[in-house]
């Protein structure tokens, strides 16, 4: 018995330093600026709520030429959107810049003119949530969507 109970005594102090090792591979963290500005970020859903006209899942209602569109965020508050390997139009430009910028601790990313609630920010996701007016979508002013934007690298 008192063999068990220092066996116990002894994982219990041990297990803490175990969890704590964690997956980092050594180093610390990355910074959100580090994760958002490391590769390209490629649209995998845009979800709509309420639906519009039945349709809730905007990115299926995109041209191919448009699936293929990449975000990039620079370090310096610059960004680019590529047009990708498929251009809609021959004539538009393959990228065209942007500005960027973290607002509430980080806990928001303003870019091309609107604030992103930032979900999850990882390595491989980048996932939001914003409003918009149904103007925006052709509709009538005045009513609102939430839309949640799904980016992977």
């Amino acid at each position: 018995m008192k063999n068990s109970l220092r066996l116990i005594a002894i994982l219990a102090c041990t297990i803490p330093l175990f969890q704590s090792c964690g997956d980092d591979e050594g180093g610390a963290s990355k910074t959100k600026m580090e994760l958002l500005t490391t590769g390209s970020w490629k649209a995998v859903s845009i979800e709509l709520d309420p639906p519009f006209f039945g349709v809730s899942d905007l990115l299926s209602t995109n041209d191919e030429c448009e699936k293929d569109d990449l975000l990039f965020f620079n370090s310096d508050l610059t960004g680019s959107q590529d047009e990708g390997a498929t251009k809609c139009d021959e004539n538009d430009p393959q990228s065209m810049p942007f500005t960027w910028a973290f607002s509430d601790s980080e806990t928001k990313l303003i870019y091309d003119g609107r604030e992103l609630t930032i979900d999850k920010l990882d390595e491989n996701r980048l996932e939001g949530t914003t409003t918009i007016d149904s103007e925006d979508l052709g509709g009538i002013p005045g009513f609102s969507f939430t839309v949640k934007l799904k980016f992977s690298h």
